[in-house]
């Protein structure tokens, strides 16, 4: 199948593409031997964090523009070929989604498998001293701030959210291309709409954090 034919019929811009019997190479073109043994197309469709969505809804909206491709997804399904939801997904904490049966009934019937590529927080020990804790209003959780030695030369996420065992909830995000950088305070907010925690970095910024989820809300330069 022509990748071309795949592109106008679905109406989605691939992000990479083959067709087989072309030559093999790499994604800048060099050469790596041999020839293409069957046709690849594939198209970033969501991506980023938190996109203001759940995954089972985002799926749902793309169903929705693919199921005028019904017969042309059973035609790639009845020629040897399959087509699937590839989906990265990232947590900072106990986290996860509902797929329910009709979600799952509306893939079948396009002939779409959904692939699950789960990425867990990172869950290397933390091995500075505690320099400030938040109870959260929920009373089952705490915000805490880790030291932040002196000459760190990397990028330390030393703010976390813990249960009341102690399990990891989130670990907040530093603002990006900073280096080296840490937090270095944090306060909780209360206001109308619901607490927040005020974080700030060695880079100057201002960060407002969602105490649930850990989500950046904003991130302001102060300096």
């Amino acid at each position: 199948m022509d990748p071309a034919e795949i592109t106008c019929l679905l109406g989605l811009a691939p992000s990479t593409q083959w067709r087989a019997g072309e030559p093999r190479t790499t994604p800048r073109g060099q050469p790596l031997g041999g020839r293409r043994s069957e046709t690849y197309w594939t198209a970033r469709v969501v991506e980023g964090e938190w996109p203001g969505k759940d995954l089972s809804t985002a799926i749902a909206e793309l169903l929705d523009r693919l199921e005028p491709n019904r017969s042309f997804l059973a035609r790639v399904r009845s020629e040897g070929g399959t087509a699937e939801f590839f989906v990265g997904w990232f947590f900072d904490g106990n986290s996860g989604d509902l797929f329910d049966c009709g979600l799952l009934a509306r893939m079948a019937d396009l002939k779409i498998n959904l692939s699950l590529d789960v990425y867990p927080p990172d869950t290397t020990s933390v091995n500075l001293p505690i320099y400030k804790t938040i109870a959260l209003p929920d009373g089952l959780s705490q915000i805490v701030l880790f030291d932040s030695p002196a000459g760190n030369t990397g990028r330390l996420e030393n703010l976390v959210c813990v249960d009341h065992c102690g399990g990891l909830n989130w670990t907040a995000q530093l603002p990006k291309d900073t280096l080296p950088d840490a937090f270095i305070s944090a306060s909780l907010s209360v206001k109308s709409d619901g607490p927040v925690i005020i974080a700030h970095t060695w880079s100057c910024f201002a960060m407002t954090i969602d105490p649930k989820t850990g989500k950046t809300l904003s991130c302001v330069f102060t300096k």
